[in-house]
């Protein structure tokens, strides 16, 4: 009886702990996923996510000040990456507008997407600070950098660096 029981126990924690695998493992993301992105004024923060190279404001005085290191876990990994296959990268220009109209101060968005063989850049420089969509493409393009963004910045490492060293008007 004893066995049958330990035997049970053993089968539910197995089955248990493959249920909580899969849930955390539902996207197959390819080993080769990676991504750059820049964003802010004039592109001044970047993330890297093949190194976890993270830089704050790549102009301060003392860029190492600026710089550390985020490695995403597999859930941020795959989160991002059904993000950003679902906006299907491969569609968009190299250079792109995402947002309507155009207003000082301007920003650059650069993200860079790898993944299955195949690398897409999508280039947007001088584009609004305004979050105005343009179109459906727009929109997809601006939630996958916003939740990109977020993800980063809302990091303890990002959180740990030093406020910025230079505002912009």
């Amino acid at each position: 009886m004893k066995r049958i029981i330990i035997v049970a126990l053993v089968l539910t924690l197995v089955f248990s702990l493959t249920s909580c695998i899969k849930q955390v493992n539902s996207v197959d993301v390819p080993a080769d996923f990676c991504f750059y992105i820049e964003w802010d004024c004039n592109g001044d923060s970047t993330y890297d996510s093949k190194t976890g190279r993270l830089v704050k404001q790549k102009i301060a005085t003392k860029i190492e000040d600026y710089t550390t290191t985020f490695l995403l876990s597999d859930e941020q990994k795959a989160e991002i990456f059904t993000l950003v296959s679902n906006m299907k990268p491969e569609t968009y220009p190299d250079e792109y507008n995402p947002l309507k109209g155009g207003t000082a101060p301007t920003r650059n968005i650069i993200i860079t997407v790898s993944y299955n063989g195949k690398t897409k850049t999508i280039t947007c420089m001088n584009v609004s600070l305004g979050n105005t969509p343009d179109g459906s493409k727009g929109k997809k393009f601006m939630a996958v950098h916003d939740k990109i963004v977020d993800i980063i910045t809302s990091s303890a490492e990002w959180q740990a660096l030093p406020d910025y060293e230079f505002y912009y008007d």
